[in-house]
């Protein structure tokens, strides 16, 4: 092995700077999961649909359609419960309001 004098403890810094970003990213991703659930039905599975948008001069770009969900208080099985309802769900009766 050699040994350069005061770069060995650049060479740890450097070392530990991915760990450090890896434990940010898990952090984020797991925020990102929380969020995204909302973002669903629970009665009808409605979820997060992905299209193009695109411009009058026809440049396209990715976008993303959300369905309208509600938290509801809702009965399930007797027993009151919040859960995420879409508007249509909501509409048609298909669940029950505490």
């Amino acid at each position: 092995m050699l040994f350069f004098g005061k770069f060995d403890k650049i060479d740890m810094l450097v070392c530990r700077l991915p760990q450090k970003s890896i434990f940010r990213r898990s952090a984020c991703n797991v925020r990102i999961r929380r969020c995204s659930r909302m973002a669903k039905c629970e009665v009808c599975g409605k979820g997060v649909t992905f299209g193009i948008k695109v411009s009058h001069s026809h440049r396209r770009s990715n976008r993303t359609w959300k369905p309208n969900v509600k938290r509801v208080k809702a009965i399930v099985k007797g027993t009151p419960c919040h859960m995420y309802v879409c508007s249509r769900c909501l509409r048609s009766g298909k669940i029950e309001r505490a």
